[in-house]
């Protein structure tokens, strides 16, 4: 059998959705997932916890999380498609 990756994260665990080498697993949305409060941290490492539990060994994990943090912690809030954004990254 060959080994796959999991990828387990937010919405954008989407992007390998068709590549039969992944198999991505959302665990929700990145404003519900992020580290804002020592309670979401808990909800999120149950989450992956249950996740990784069924990885078979020769599989290999990718936790593709903290993108709506990092735009949170920059001040640039949830919309990067606002105005605002092109002037800080372009």
């Amino acid at each position: 059998m060959q080994s796959k990756i999991w990828v387990i994260g937010d919405s954008h665990t989407r992007a390998f959705s068709f590549n039969d080498n992944f198999i991505p697993f959302y665990i929700g949305g990145g404003k519900q997932r992020c580290f804002l409060s020592d309670q979401r941290l808990s909800d999120l490492i149950s989450k992956v916890l249950h996740i990784v539990k069924e990885v078979a060994a020769q599989d290999s994990i990718i936790l593709f999380l903290g993108e709506p943090d990092t735009r949170f912690n920059l001040g640039i809030g949830w919309k990067p498609w606002k105005r605002y954004y092109r002037k800080i990254f372009l």
